[in-house]
C-alpha cells in the first residue's frame, strides 16, 4: 500500500488519509463526513459549505483527497483545484447520474465520480484504487506492459471468445484490460452483454488530452472485475483518427501489465497497431479456408519485414478426428509449434449466451483447461525476440516448455 503525507509532511505507513469535504448542503456535508470517517482511515482536514473557500482550503491543508459535491455551477472548481500545487485526488459527488455530467467531471480533471449518498464500500474501493497514485516515483526508465493481440485468420474462428477468456485468466494474477479494437462492430459489449454509457468513441471525439483520468472515465468494469474498453454497441460506422487510436494504446500499455486486444481479422486495420504489439496470437481452425488465410497473413507479415517478440498460432476448437490434421496445418504454415484449444462447443456457447467467462461456466471443461494453461504460459514467458528467431531458423522448440496444449509437427 502507498504511504500518504501525514499532518507534519512526513510519509508514514500508519498516517491517515487527509480529506477536505465540500458540499453546499449542510445535511449532506455531515452525512458525507460521517461515511468517510467510518472507514477508520480518514482524517477530515477541513470541511465547508462554501464553494468560494474550497480552493483556499485545499491549498492550505494539502489533503490527499478532495470530496467535492458537483453541479452545473461549480464544475470549474475541479479544474481550479487540479491546476493548484496540491496533488490531491478529486472525487466528484452528485445525486445526479446524468452520463453527460459524469463525463464532464472526468474531463475537468476528477479522478472518480460517486453518487450521493456515499456508500462505505464504494469509498473504501476508491481509496484502495487511487491512493497508490499519490506515491512519488523515483526517476527511472519507464516500463510498459505487454500488448497481446488476438487476430483471426478469418471471421468466425473464435477471436473474441479467446481474447475474453485469456484476458480473464490473466486478470487473476496481473493488471489486465481487454480492449475492443474491432472497430464498427462492438463485439466485446455484445459478448459480455454490456451496454456501456461511454465507449472508445468518446475518446476519439474529445479534444482533451488523453490521460489516465479520461481513459478511466470511459472504461467499463465487468461484474467479474475485468476492466474493458469497448466499442459502441450500435455498430455504426465511424471514422477513427489513427493518431488517437495509437495514443490510447500507448497510454494503456503504461498502466497495465497486460493489454489484450481483440483486433478482428482485417489486415489493414490491424497493421496500424503492429508497432505496439508484443505478442501476436494468430487464430485458425481446422478448415482449409481458415488455414489458407492464415498462411496469407503470415506471408504478408514476412514480406513486410514485420516481427513481434512472440508470434504464436492457435488452432481453436481442435479435434483429433478432423480431416485437416495438425500435421497438415504445421506444413501449410511452415511452423514448428502450434497451440491447441480443444473443441468444447456446448460449454463455449453456454458461456457466450450467459455473457460470462468460460472459466465460471465450465471450470473443468476441456477448453477451459487449455485456455488457463495458455494464459499461465503467457504469464510466465517473457518475450525474447532473439530466442524466437533462433527457434524458427533451427526448428527448435523453446517457447511454452512442458505445456501440454502445445502440439508438435510430428503429430498428425
Amino acid at each position: 500500500m502507498a504511504a500518504f503525507q501525514s499532518t507534519d509532511g512526513m510519509s508514514s505507513k500508519t498516517s491517515r488519509i487527509r480529506v477536505v469535504v465540500v458540499d453546499r448542503d449542510h445535511d449532506e456535508l455531515v452525512c458525507n463526513t460521517s461515511t468517510l470517517q467510518a472507514t477508520d482511515l480518514v482524517e477530515i482536514a477541513a470541511e465547508t459549505t462554501s464553494y468560494s473557500l474550497a480552493s483556499s482550503l485545499v491549498d492550505r491543508h494539502q489533503p490527499d483527497f478532495v470530496f467535492l459535491s458537483i453541479d452545473e455551477e461549480n464544475l470549474h472548481l475541479i479544474d481550479k483545484i487540479r491546476s493548484s500545487e496540491c496533488p490531491a485526488r478529486i472525487v466528484a459527488l452528485s445525486a445526479d447520474e446524468d452520463p453527460d455530467l459524469i463525463l464532464r467531471c472526468f474531463r475537468s480533471g476528477a479522478d472518480e465520480f460517486l453518487v450521493k449518498p456515499l456508500e462505505l464500500e464504494e469509498v473504501q474501493d476508491v481509496f484502495s484504487r487511487l491512493k497508490t497514485r499519490v506515491v512519488e516515483k523515483t526517476p527511472e526508465v519507464e516500463e510498459t506492459g505487454r500488448v497481446i493481440a488476438f487476430w483471426g485468420s478469418r471471421g468466425g474462428c473464435g477471436v473474441t471468445t479467446l481474447a475474453c477468456n485469456v484476458a480473464y485468466a490473466l486478470y487473476k494474477n496481473d493488471s489486465t484490460i481487454l480492449v475492443d479494437y474491432h472497430f464498427g462492430q462492438g463485439d466485446l459489449s455484445v459478448f459480455w452483454d454490456l451496454q456501456p454509457a461511454f465507449s472508445f468513441r468518446e475518446l476519439c471525439e474529445t479534444n482533451e488530452r488523453i490521460d489516465d483520468t479520461l481513459i478511466d472515465s470511459v472504461t467499463s468494469q465487468h461484474k467479474n472485475g475485468l476492466r474493458l474498453l469497448l466499442q459502441p454497441q450500435d455498430g455504426q460506422p465511424y471514422l477513427y483518427d489513427e493518431q488517437i487510436i495509437c495514443r490510447v494504446l500507448d497510454s494503456l500499455r503504461k498502466r497495465f501489465d497486460n493489454v489484450i486486444l481483440d483486433i478482428g481479422h482485417d489486415y489493414d486495420s490491424a497493421s496500424i497497431l503492429f508497432p505496439y504489439i508484443t505478442d501476436m496470437i494468430l487464430i485458425t481452425t481446422q478448415e482449409i479456408p481458415s488455414v489458407i488465410l492464415a498462411t496469407h497473413k503470415l506471408r504478408r507479415l514476412s514480406e513486410s519485414g514485420i516481427e513481434f517478440d512472440n508470434l504464436l498460432v492457435v488452432v481453436n476448437a481442435f479435434s483429433k478426428s478432423a480431416s485437416v490434421t495438425l500435421g497438415h496445418i504445421t506444413r501449410a504454415l511452415d511452423r514448428n509449434q502450434l497451440i491447441t484449444i480443444r473443441d468444447d462447443r456446448s460449454a463455449v456457447q453456454s458461456a457466450i449466451n450467459q455473457g460470462r467467462p468460460l472459466q465460471d461456466v465450465s471450470r473443468r471443461g476441456k477448453a477451459t483447461k487449455d485456455i488457463v494453461r495458455f494464459a499461465d504460459a503467457l504469464s510466465s514467458q517473457k518475450p525474447n525476440k532473439n530466442s524466437l528467431q533462433k527457434a524458427e531458423s533451427s526448428n527448435q522448440r523453446v517457447l511454452f516448455k512442458d505445456v501440454p496444449l502445445v502440439e508438435m509437427t510430428s503429430q498428425s
